[in-house]
């Protein structure tokens, strides 16, 4: 129980902080499949910590690129990746509220857990680390970015959150 407890904070965390995914030359994530997790979309490194969403789904445009282009992704990844990144989004602006920031990130690790059982059941638990780490490298790609994730970051230090307990539905 408590293994399962820090799983989601420490991945959460050493992913958000810690070095990311090592892109090689060709711009590939290293994988032990065929597919490689593809990062050579062109990326969104405005100053504006959401940039730019043409389409208003609550994700940035570059990542709602890489995630369609992604091809070892199927629908169902594509949809529940896609949550998840909607509700990292939705921290962002809230990281000068540690309470805000605190509600949003127990809401996060429901659709972290529901990408991380689907995915990783189809794949391996190695590419869903490797699907998690190329999603928040696009996502905090910008010194504005991190600054924002290193608030947010502060505010989640030292706390623990449990592993949500999801049932049969609760994955959209």
């Amino acid at each position: 129980m408590f293994r399962s407890t820090l799983l989601i904070t420490g991945l959460a965390l050493a992913t958000a902080c810690g070095p990311l995914a090592k892109i090689d030359p060709e711009g590939q994530v290293p994988s032990d499949g065929d597919v490689p997790i593809r990062v050579s979309v062109p990326e969104d490194q405005s100053d504006s910590v959401l940039g730019r969403d043409q389409d208003n789904n609550g994700v940035r445009d570059d990542i709602d690129l890489w995630i369609e282009k992604e091809r070892q992704f199927d629908d169902t990844s594509k949809t529940l990746l896609t949550e998840y990144a909607k509700s990292i989004m939705q921290v962002a602006p809230l990281a000068d509220d540690k309470i805000a920031v605190l509600t949003k990130l127990k809401e996060q690790s429901q659709h972290l857990e529901c990408f991380r059982r689907h995915f990783a059941e189809k794949t391996s638990t190695k590419k869903f680390i490797e699907a998690h780490r190329a999603l928040h490298r696009y996502l905090w790609n910008s010194d504005s970015r991190r600054d924002v994730l290193t608030k947010i970051n502060q505010h989640a230090a030292g706390q623990v959150f449990r592993r949500p307990t999801i049932q049969e539905g609760d994955c959209k």
